[in-house]
């Protein structure tokens, strides 16, 4: 009778242990790592500054990691391997380049997750990236026949000059941003230029962290203690930032404790550049609501009309950082001047790089 326990104890031991490992919840690496189960699944992932996390092929099949809500690969860190990374709808990434295919040619995705999502008819899509080891890119499992990211050409025929312009515009003014230190990208482009995504809306985190490069505060933000953070959604990769933002009044989240981890909206952006001016939306005096926030970036000529947001991207968001640079605070002085005495920068660094 013990031999028969044994024995059945002995093959059910084998066949837990020939069983994909599953993890649930948020993970940090911090060390080089090396994944070795047939998938991982995690809510948040973050791979750290200076770290490699390589995924272990499996044959036949390659190594999974699924990701439930976010991952952030730090700048510095990065994730290699014969791997796959499975996003389930909802879930964000950053700091990590994905690629499509299309008539063969691989290239940068231009979207975010949420919005290849969309783009699919099936309701349990799932965008599914695997490594190519020839590029070392994580490329879109379609192979798609026809680009269906190509901006399409006007109707009436044009070039589509006007857009070609403006995209050329807002190129121009984040590279300046960056001369500065206000502005990073998202990424690298293949040729190792900067990929600053100007073309998708930013989610409300990444806003306020565009804001905190703005004002020059990112290092002063950094050192701030993540556990004063008071988001439950924060991703890992923000948190010194949030709290710093929430500790100064930058930004109050949307109560009950969240954030609020969705796209940011224009009006949602400019309060946090009207704040950052000297602007208040306190209940006891308010200088405006930030429901329309618009009205008073117009008067103020931070934006031109309401035009300008009709189409809110990151191409957007640099348009209206410049545009505050060279605005005057609510008390007095131009916002580039104040951060050219706070030592972010020198007078003669902004002149040189924006012209006045």
């Amino acid at each position: 009778m013990k031999k028969t326990i044994s024995l059945a104890l002995a093959l059910m031991l084998a066949l837990l242990s020939a069983v994909p490992a599953f993890a649930a919840g948020d993970v940090t690496w911090s060390k080089d790592t090396t994944l070795t189960n047939f998938i991982n699944r995690y809510d948040n992932a973050t791979v750290k500054a200076g770290v490699t996390l390589t995924m272990k092929e499996f044959k036949p099949d390659p190594q999974g990691l699924e990701i439930v809500k976010s991952l952030t690969v730090e700048q510095g860190g990065k994730i290699t391997g014969a791997g796959t990374i499975i996003f389930e709808r909802g879930a964000t990434c950053t700091g990590l380049d994905l690629y499509y295919k299309a008539a063969g040619k691989e290239k940068l995705l231009p979207v975010t997750l949420a919005e290849l999502v969309k783009t699919e008819p099936s309701a349990d899509y799932r965008p599914t990236f695997n490594f190519d080891s020839s590029t070392g890119h994580y490329v879109l499992a379609a192979n798609y026949a026809s680009d269906p990211f190509e901006t399409p050409q006007p109707a009436d025929g044009g070039s589509g000059s006007g857009a070609a312009d403006a995209a050329d515009r807002d190129l121009a003014i984040a590279k300046q941003l960056e001369q500065l230190g206000l502005m990073k990208g998202a990424g690298r482009n293949a040729d190792g230029s900067t990929n600053f995504a100007l073309d998708r809306a930013p989610t409300r985190v990444e806003a306020v962290v565009l804001l905190i490069r703005l004002l020059g505060k990112e290092e002063e933000a950094n050192a701030f203690d993540p556990a004063k953070c008071p988001f439950s959604d924060a991703p890992n990769w923000a948190r010194e930032e949030l709290a710093y933002a929430y500790e100064t009044g930058l930004a109050n989240g949307m109560g009950g404790g969240k954030f609020g981890i969705g796209q940011a909206t224009p009006q949602q952006f400019l309060t946090f550049v009207l704040r950052a001016m000297g602007y208040s939306t306190d209940s006891d005096d308010p200088d405006f609501n930030w429901r329309t926030s618009d009205s008073l970036a117009k008067n103020l000529g931070i934006i031109a009309g309401e035009g300008d947001l009709q189409n809110f991207t990151r191409g957007t968001c640099v348009r209206i950082m410049e545009a505050a640079l060279r605005n005057s605070l609510k008390t007095g002085g131009r916002l580039w001047e104040k951060l050219a005495a706070d030592g972010v920068f020198t007078e003669a660094q902004y002149k040189s790089v924006m012209g006045n």
